[in-house]
Parts: C-alpha cells; structure tokens; sequence
C-alpha cells in the first residue's frame, strides 16, 4: 500500500511534462501533415535527407537515431509514395544511397511551414527570452541524459 508521503504528482516531474508536451506536439503535428501524405514516422528521414540526401541507409539511420529495420521500414513507404528513390553505390556495391525525388523535395517544402506553425504555437506564451531559455535548457536535459 501507498503511503500519501509515497505519492509525487506527475505535473512536478521534468520527465512527465517533457513527454506530455512532446504527445501535444506530435499530435498537432501529425494532424497537420498527413495532408501532405506524410505521417509523424516518416518526416524525420524526410528532414535528414532534405539536409543532405546520396547518404547511406545506415548513415540515414545513424542521422534519424532509428535502428536500421526501422529506417528500412520507412523508406519503403516513402519510395512506395515516390519521396525517396535508392541507388547502388557506385564505388562500393554493398552499399544503397538514399536520394529525395523531385515529388519528395516538394512535399518537404510543403511541410516546413506545418514545421514553424507547431513551433510558434508551442512557444506563443514565452517571451523572447524565455524562447531561448526553454531550448537551451531541454538541450542541457537531454545533454544530461545521452552525455553529450
């Protein structure tokens, strides 16, 4: 049994308010690029490919933080959707480069602004300052935790 000492309240737990707040996001996110024919999944390898695309899929998955059958996963739907297209390597044939197709350089162009409006709304109560503030902070927190 649970003694009222024992209890903590979500709300004063860094971990529960960065996870709540991130759901929030992700799901006026979500809602805003599935018109696109984009899910929250796949964006990511969108984003990293738009950065720099001829990359490997393990270096796309090095880029995203994902596990290579994950990352294989999802460019099988964004070739599927004819986003992505991967080509042999020339110099060394073990290897598959992953490259934007012109339709997934437009549906990226068309998403940045899904991009920015999460962003100003997530932020819209915070001063200028305070913006600043609140990512440098949750950079230190995730710092903490993956010691970079």
């Amino acid at each position: 049994m649970m003694d009222n000492n024992d209890y903590f309240d979500p709300e004063d737990t860094v971990g529960f308010l960065l996870w709540d707040a991130n759901r929030a996001m992700n799901r006026e996110f979500s809602g805003r690029i599935v018109r696109h024919g984009v899910t929250l999944g796949l964006w990511p390898y969108l984003r990293a490919l738009w950065e720099g695309d001829g990359v490997t899929q393990r270096e796309l998955s090095e880029k995203v933080r994902m596990k290579g059958p994950t990352t294989v996963a999802a460019l099988n739907k964004l070739e599927d959707k004819g986003l992505v297209r991967r080509e042999g390597d020339k110099k060394d044939a073990r290897k598959i480069n992953v490259f934007l197709t012109p339709e997934g350089r437009k549906v990226y162009r068309k998403v940045i602004p899904e991009v920015e409006a999460v962003n100003r709304q997530s932020l819209a109560n915070l001063s200028d300052d305070e913006k600043i503030a609140v990512k440098n902070l949750i950079r230190r927190i995730r710092n903490s935790i993956t010691g970079s």
